[in-house]
């Protein structure tokens, strides 16, 4: 059982995890908590969940704490409603590991900077020459400053370039756009403060996303939630690219210019799916919003100069 990428490993483990069959799943979370560093707070959750589905308490607090003591928290609302830990909630072991949890939560430095920002030195100042602003939101289970990658290009073209984290987290390193009017509020709200801030010109405003990330930009773009000229949508994923006919009463269809939109994804990546993407692009072309798919080939997009050049292109192509 060695050698699973991640994707295949969670999937296994939320498949064994449906088919109650807590000890399978368990053998995969453990392989991937020994093989991928960098998800260990997601692969201590499973254990954690996993041994308490199985009656076992002791094991389940040792992992919990031992998270803690690596830094790793998790919300509160996932430790208190999730149904395997019912029988810990009158527990002092478990109360006394939540408020510790809560404690390193609210000083981890990562929740402390809710907008990241990308610009050349001197350049968007309030009262200078107005920038493009390019407004890139981050994948669910990511970070602000992990999506970065994905619009440094943009920044290095003079265009500002803010980078929010959402207020949604699961666990230490893990944040959502799950709640879509939350986000949209958040979202508003950092660009009406960056319009203060500095000098942004308002019709070279773009809206992106990454996976989860692009749903959201692409939801707000087209029902009108705040003047934009498209968005760019990164290997799309969410409810919107699932179940597009369930958002038309969304779209924003006043007279004038519409947004418009690229989609650009990989040939190789696992968690999109094609004929979803394309029969959302046919949706909102049907409605008037021009869009077009960019396939580009590989995976590790963020890292790709095929990407650099596809993001570019998109960019001219919606500012055309």
């Amino acid at each position: 059982m060695n050698g699973h990428p991640l994707s295949e490993i969670t999937k296994e483990i939320q498949n064994s995890f449906q088919q109650g069959d807590y000890i399978a799943a368990l053998k995969f979370a453990e392989e991937g908590f020994n093989t991928f560093a960098d998800q260990r707070p997601l692969f201590y959750f499973w254990q954690i969940t996993l041994n308490a589905a199985l009656g076992k308490t002791l094991d389940s607090l040792d992992l919990l704490e031992s998270a803690l003591g690596e830094e790793i928290w998790f919300t509160e609302i996932l430790l208190r409603r999730n149904p395997m830990f019912a029988d810990f909630q009158d527990l002092p072991r478990f109360n006394r590991a939540i408020n510790k949890n809560n404690k390193i939560m609210a000083v981890d430095p990562e929740r402390k900077y809710p907008l990241l920002l990308l610009h050349t030195q001197g350049s968007c100042l309030a009262g200078e020459k107005s920038c493009p602003l390019l407004f890139g939101l981050h994948a669910n289970d990511s970070t602000a400053i992990k999506s970065m990658g994905f619009w440094k290009p943009a920044a290095a073209s003079d265009w500002l370039v803010a980078v929010p984290q959402s207020s949604q987290a699961k666990w230490k390193g893990a944040y959502i756009w799950d709640d879509r009017e939350l986000s949209k509020s958040e979202i508003v709200g950092h660009i009406s403060l960056l319009s203060k801030q500095y000098s942004i010109d308002p019709d070279r405003m773009l809206l992106a996303g990454a996976f989860n990330g692009a749903d959201i930009a692409a939801w707000i773009s087209i029902t009108g939630s705040l003047k934009n000229r498209g968005f760019i949508a990164i290997n799309p994923t969410g409810p919107m690219i699932e179940q597009p006919e369930q958002y038309l009463d969304d779209l924003s269809l006043d007279s004038g210019s519409r947004p418009r939109g690229v989609v650009i994804i990989e040939s190789e990546e696992p968690g999109i799916s094609k004929s979803q993407i394309r029969s959302f692009v046919n949706m909102v072309n049907d409605f008037g919003f021009p869009c077009q798919v960019e396939e580009i080939p590989g995976s590790g997009i963020s890292l790709s100069s095929i990407y650099e050049s596809a993001l570019k292109k998109a960019i001219q192509t919606i500012l055309s």
